[in-house]
């Protein structure tokens, strides 16, 4: 089987996609498997045939300018280069007009849920994916829920869709027992609750100050950690409400994720749509209880191991971190609940399944 990865999305400071097509990666060369990679950074494997394309594809550091040259490149030189391949796979949520080997990996649809905050992925799906997604041979959705927003959104029939779940790292996240003295050493912080990405508005985060507000009254020793950086209107907030004890850590290295898991009092996760939702499965596996939205992917791929909250309601968020905060027996049941719910997800398992979609689209 002769197999071309498109990895145009990867650079060097990867975040979910890049992470997902990091780990895929990973798993086939474990497994051995011979694959020809189209990407604009270095990797040296034995088993990797590299194509390197121009830098500018990387969505670090070149963002808006990425997007747009990733499709020049991927509806112009990419084409040439897959037609004499078996399969043309593009794990992140692109494709070719011109390609009918194509499998695409559907992560989520954010950008025609809110599509005054990704005017331009939402342009891009409006215009270019349904069509795209038509030509693929297969399409491979990372929940049940994206795929139900494939169908809603494209009208593409159930059965062209193959629900994968993703994976999650266990040789990084799992229970760290010096967390709280290092997350102290480094970050300066303790007794906190953590909020994992900042920047884009449906992750949330206002109204996870809003009801932080609420929660410092009778609990005012608790902090609110935030990874990533504040945006305008998150500075406001704590300007307006003259909050000392929210602590904005920047870009996190994957290394200090399991940290800073373990050493939290809960992860709050109130973002209002998500394909999967790493970081829940992520805090669970490190032992830590975790609340989180009741829509979108979260309850599918959180089960019974969460408290689940209504994002849109500041009162039922405040309520749901409290539950785990005041009542320690809960918070034991949610934190053995989580380990158990973190293993159903590993990325040797997504790696086979999707492997078996490039055999059986292969002999289709």
């Amino acid at each position: 089987m002769n197999i071309l990865i498109n990895a145009t999305m990867l650079d060097y400071k990867p975040t979910g996609v890049g992470q997902y097509i990091l780990n895929i990666l990973n798993q086939f060369n474990r497994m051995k498997i011979r694959y020809s990679l189209f990407t604009s950074v270095e990797i040296q494997k034995n088993n990797v045939k590299l194509i390197k394309t121009t830098k500018f594809v990387r969505p670090y550091p070149y963002k808006k300018l990425a997007g747009f040259i990733r499709f020049l490149v991927n509806q112009t030189i990419f084409p040439l280069i897959a037609k004499n391949y078996d399969i043309a796979y593009f794990p992140s949520t692109h494709g070719s007009f011109l390609l009918k080997n194509q499998i695409i990996t559907v992560h989520d649809l954010i950008g025609l849920h809110f599509k005054t905050q990704h005017i331009l992925q939402y342009l891009y799906y409006k215009l270019a994916l349904k069509f795209i997604l038509k030509r693929a041979k297969t399409i491979v959705s990372i929940s049940e829920s994206t795929k139900k927003d494939i169908i809603k959104f494209f009208e593409i029939s159930p059965q062209k869709i193959k629900v994968i779940y993703n994976g999650i790292n266990h040789e990084v996240f799992y229970p760290r027992k010096n967390a709280k003295n290092y997350v102290l050493n480094k970050y300066k912080i303790s007794n906190y609750i953590l909020a994992v990405g900042s920047s884009y508005p449906h992750k949330n985060i206002h109204r996870l100050i809003e009801a932080f507000v609420q929660l410092q009254k009778e609990n005012p020793y608790i902090i609110l950690a935030i990874t990533g950086y504040p945006t305008s209107y998150q500075k406001e907030l704590i300007k307006k409400y003259n909050l000392e004890n929210i602590k904005f850590l920047g870009y996190i290295q994957i290394e200090d994720m399991p940290y800073l898991y373990s050493g939290a009092e809960c992860l709050v996760y109130p973002s209002l749509c998500e394909g999967f939702g790493f970081p829940p499965v992520e805090a669970m596996a490190c032992g830590c209880p975790v609340a989180v939205s009741n829509v979108s992917s979260l309850p599918e791929v959180c089960g019974e191991a969460a408290i689940y909250f209504n994002p849109y309601d500041i009162d039922d968020i405040k309520v749901a971190i409290e539950q785990i905060l005041n009542n320690t027996i809960l918070k034991q049941n949610l934190i053995e609940k989580g380990l158990i719910q973190a293993k159903k997800y590993n990325w040797e398992k997504t790696a086979k399944e999707i492997l078996k979609v490039f055999k059986e689209c292969l002999h289709a």
